[in-house]
């Protein structure tokens, strides 16, 4: 089976690089496949008076948190751009298995290239799974774990 269309969600941990040769490795004989970086922003519920603290006191929240993200996109591109291969950078907010389902069916992905991050909390797995296991039961197409 050919991959024509490659989704790699990433958070932009340790396995990014890994992940990204990997997806090197099997479209290097075909670069012009589509591959789409997808990085999710957590929305958090917050109390008032937290997001007012963040609004009024702390306006480098949005320079931090836009230098995480740059950070995060840049360790997964620099293979890429390394070997020639093109991507798209998606940046998104929001439930990250819900957001990664609609862009992976948005875009028509065949595979998605995700990483094991290893350890879960016992509460977390015993009500809803790790986000690996959930990424895994609702996704539209084909997962690849990269460990």
């Amino acid at each position: 089976m050919m991959f024509e269309k490659i989704l790699f969600p990433t958070t932009g941990a340790g396995l990014s690089n890994k992940i990204a040769n990997t997806i090197v490795g099997l479209i290097k004989e075909k670069p012009d496949r589509e591959v789409t970086i997808l990085h999710v922003l957590e929305k958090y519920d917050m109390p008032a008076e937290v997001d007012y603290e963040i609004v009024t006191r702390g306006k480098d929240f949005q320079k931090i948190l836009s230098a995480h993200v740059e950070e995060c996109i840049q360790k997964s591109t620099k293979v890429f751009k390394d070997n020639g291969i093109a991507y798209k950078i998606r940046i998104k907010r929001g439930d990250p298995i819900k957001v990664i389902k609609a862009i992976s069916e948005e875009i028509g992905s065949d595979l998605m290239i995700i990483g094991y991050h290893g350890e879960t909390s016992l509460t977390e797995l015993l009500f809803k799974g790790n986000t690996m296991t959930q990424l895994i039961d609702n996704s539209p197409c084909p997962v690849m774990i990269i460990k």
